[in-house]
């Protein structure tokens, strides 16, 4: 599964309750029923992101999704 953040900053908090800052054009992966919390303090604007289930697709195609959103297609 992924949380892919379009615009501004956002944070991510995970069930052990480790933190991560992540911005525009980033990608945080976890596992299919891990907890994770995301949301943005404002201080780096608002944020947009898209979340992306297993359900929806298979590894592969979120792999490929993702490549071309960060701009890297055609790399191994």
């Amino acid at each position: 599964m992924a949380l892919v953040v379009r615009e501004g900053t956002a944070w991510i908090q995970r069930e052990d309750s480790t933190h991560e800052t992540v911005g525009a054009k980033s990608a945080v992966t976890y596992d299919a029923g891990d907890w994770i919390e995301y949301g943005s303090d404002g201080s780096g604007g608002a944020f947009q992101a898209e979340l992306y289930g297993a359900a929806e697709f298979s590894g592969e195609q979120q792999a490929a999704r993702l490549a071309r959103f960060l701009g890297q297609a055609g790399r191994p």
